[in-house]
């Protein structure tokens, strides 16, 4: 029997009286701009989806990245989304798409992602925290830059003691 991943009333519930977003949402689906989906987390309660959706302005830019996540409790299923997109909120045609994309898809195939398959997510700073921790600082300030001095800055001293300069002369004197 066919289990679709998502319920068409959930999708419905979901966007609620809006129609534009069923309508763009129907277009991303048609148009196969989602191009890889998969489920990161499934448990008895959660159903974690991520996806990938091409910009419908700039086919071959990078692509939106989408997550659905769909929670049941007690039969009563909500719906939650994100997407990478300007819009964002996730009752937008991106996500709408995703979801319709995921009507027509049975939970028997949908595919498992591991950690591998997504971006990565650790080591990430914010904006600003990033501006702070890669400030240009100059060579000297460095801790294990010492600076240096040129062999032509250093001369002899003034004063000579008596001894030196006459071993100094007897050298000279003895090579002629």
């Amino acid at each position: 029997m066919f289990t679709s991943v998502i319920e068409l009333t959930d999708i419905l519930s979901f966007i609620g009286d809006f129609k534009r977003p069923s309508i763009e949402g129907t277009q991303v689906m048609k148009c196969n701009h989602i191009v890889e989906f998969g489920c990161v987390e499934n448990n008895n309660k959660t159903l974690k989806i991520v996806a990938m959706c091409l910009k419908t302005s700039d086919l071959s830019g990078k692509p939106h990245e989408l997550e659905v996540i769909k929670t049941t409790n007690n039969g009563s299923v909500q719906l939650s989304a994100k997407c990478s997109c300007k819009a964002g909120s996730g009752k937008y045609k991106h996500i709408v798409g995703l979801m319709l994309k995921l009507q027509k898809t049975s939970i028997e195939e949908l595919d498992e992602r591991s950690c591998t398959d997504l971006p990565q997510q650790w080591g990430k700073l914010g904006q600003a925290a990033s501006k702070y921790l890669h400030k240009p600082v100059p060579v000297l300030e460095f801790c294990h830059v010492f600076p240096t001095t040129s062999v032509y800055d250093k001369s002899l001293p003034n004063d000579i003691s008596e001894d030196l300069k006459q071993e100094i002369r007897s050298y000279f004197l003895q090579s002629y």
